[in-house]
């Protein structure tokens, strides 16, 4: 899957004058279902480690070579 963008909303350069400029992994939330059934299933160690095992977003971020626009996707 690519995630250039297919042209520059500003300045209409192609998707090659795009640069990465960095990619992130964010973890977002707490999963209470994953708390629960690992309270079940293991007790209160399970429990915890079932909660902070929440939903991870990744990042990337792009800048235009010729206008300096930059953009991040999340997916």
């Amino acid at each position: 899957m690519s995630l250039l963008p297919i042209s520059c909303p500003v300045c209409g350069a192609s998707g090659s004058d795009w640069k990465l400029i960095s990619t992130d992994n964010i973890k977002t939330g707490v999963s209470g279902t994953k708390a629960v059934l690992g309270g079940v299933l293991f007790g209160p160690v399970g429990a915890v480690l079932g909660g902070l095992s929440g939903k991870k977003t990744k990042t990337a971020s792009y800048v235009c070579k010729k206008c300096g626009f930059s953009h991040t996707y999340t997916y």
